[in-house]
């Protein structure tokens, strides 16, 4: 399940929202799950970027 929205609240994080005034859409290139403590699966992954005493690869 993924979740696609906008808000004019969390402007620092999201950046200001804009009505496209049309449906929109979003394409997954790819989806991954790291559970807590476990090493990063890949590079990318917000787990190799956080410190959470979790190993990092």
């Amino acid at each position: 399940f993924f979740s696609l929205w906008g808000s004019d609240k969390l402007t620092n994080w999201m950046g200001p929202f804009s009505d496209p005034g049309r449906k929109v859409t979003m394409q997954v290139e790819r989806v991954a799950f790291t559970a807590l403590g476990e090493p990063c699966q890949f590079k990318e992954s917000l787990a190799c970027s956080i410190s959470s005493g979790a190993n990092s690869n």
